[in-house]
């Protein structure tokens, strides 16, 4: 054998064990960043939490380092992961809004949920009948109101109503007065009367009879009165100022004495038997209310309500309420609505099928209204959209699917707890130096 031949056998054997002592590391090697350790990894996963801080996790036992409370087994499968995926029910168009901010799922076992006293609910569909309370206060109707005045200078003598509140019929005797203009007339009636009694022969004496009696009728001297005062013999002659209409007297200015003009109010009669009652509608709510529909009002301290037809609805709100007024006519026989008097009026629309939830289940802070969902014994809050209110149950429009569970006791608990824990997840917050 050769020297040649020789060292390249022992190159060969030497290749050899380089390459055994590669493949023995290699093995080394996956077993060690593999396999030992993900059985290492699995041993030393976390096992227990802390009920009141979800956050605080261990691989062994123990007690919590915020509250001291002893650590609780983590339920298996139950993690405080994202929000739940929308239900197969629930529609393939519906969406769900982003939870609200501050808040993080928390974790609370069955033992605990009872102790302090949780209560859940399924979302269902139900049939509700919008129903509406608004505040609403009496008004006289627009037109009711009548003005009395004279249509000549005229002196006020005597004065028969002297009272606001009083009511009057159409045609009553409201004063007497005394106008130049309608004593004038007069004078030329009577005269007309004796010539055409005096003198039957003169061509169209009837004529002049009938011209007399339209000016005292234009000077606002009622037919019936014209004969009394063609016959009068009174120094200063009268005539009564007698109510254009029957209502109830709201103004009152005549007083013995008094000089009025054309342009001057004596009186104000109001037609009370039918009112409006003006409610205030909140601009959110103004979709259940149609013209036409019967409502019920009630007013302060009564026990009875009134039924009334909504007349109109006014086609702007007030910029500052956002609220819209709605115009109700409600009959008042008997006058037991007065103008002024504040009550409530109760809409009520046709009945619709939306989902719903105990009112109890709805968390309102203002700028949020959130639930709690329940998925095991994690709870998550969702942001939802809220209807109407139709006694203690709420109608959900946007948030929730059919067949969820919600709280409906113990929310304002789990609200705590859930800002806690956001605030311990997002840790301390950086102090600016003084």
């Amino acid at each position: 054998m050769t020297r040649a031949s020789r060292a390249e056998r022992v190159m060969a054997v030497v290749r050899w064990i380089l390459l055994s002592v590669v493949a023995t590391i290699a093995a080394h090697s996956v077993y060690v960043y593999a396999w030992r350790d993900s059985g290492h990894a699995e041993s030393q996963r976390d096992r227990y939490y802390c009920p009141m801080h979800p956050e605080i996790r261990s691989h062994d036992p123990g007690e919590c380092p915020i509250c001291h409370m002893r650590l609780e087994p983590i339920p298996s499968g139950l993690t405080t992961a994202a929000p739940s995926p929308m239900l197969a029910d629930a529609g393939a168009g519906a969406t769900f809004a982003a939870p609200p901010p501050g808040l993080d799922p928390v974790m609370v076992s069955l033992d605990r949920q009872q102790s302090i006293g949780v209560a859940t609910t399924l979302v269902v569909s139900e049939a509700l009948t919008p129903t509406l309370r608004a505040s609403a206060v009496v008004s006289p109707r627009e037109g009711s109101t009548s003005e009395v005045r004279v249509r000549s200078p005229s002196f006020v003598e005597r004065v028969v109503v002297r009272e606001t509140g009083a009511r009057v019929g159409r045609g009553q005797t409201l004063a007497f007065i005394y106008s130049p203009d309608v004593a004038r007339a007069r004078d030329d009636l009577r005269l007309a009367e004796r010539w055409r009694a005096g003198a039957p022969e003169t061509p169209n004496p009837t004529d002049i009879v009938a011209a007399s009696r339209r000016s005292l009728s234009r000077l606002g001297v009622a037919a019936g009165d014209v004969d009394g005062a063609l016959h009068a013999d009174e120094a200063v002659p009268t005539v009564p100022l007698r109510a254009p209409a029957g209502g109830v007297v709201t103004r009152f200015a005549a007083s013995e004495g008094t000089f009025a003009t054309p342009e001057t109010v004596l009186y104000e009669i109001t037609n009370l038997s039918r009112v409006w009652v003006i409610a205030t509608v909140p601009e959110r709510d103004s979709g259940a209310v149609t013209v036409g529909a019967e409502v019920r009002f009630t007013a302060d301290g009564h026990a009875a309500s009134t039924g009334g037809e909504i007349v109109r609805i006014e086609p702007f709100a007030d910029p500052e309420t956002r609220a819209i007024r709605i115009r109700i006519e409600v009959p008042n026989r008997d006058l037991a609505l007065r103008p002024g008097q504040v009550g409530t009026v109760d809409f009520e629309g046709a009945p619709a099928d939306m989902l719903a939830v105990p009112r109890e289940s709805v968390i309102d802070t203002g700028t949020n209204r959130y639930v709690f969902v329940v998925r095991g014994e994690t709870f998550e809050a969702r942001t939802v959209e809220v209807g109407i209110t139709v006694g203690d149950r709420v109608a959900i429009v946007r948030g929730l699917a059919v067949g969820e569970r919600v709280v409906t006791r113990g929310g304002f608990l789990l609200d705590s707890e859930s800002r806690l824990a956001a605030s311990l997840r997002a840790g301390p917050r950086d102090e600016a130096p003084p």
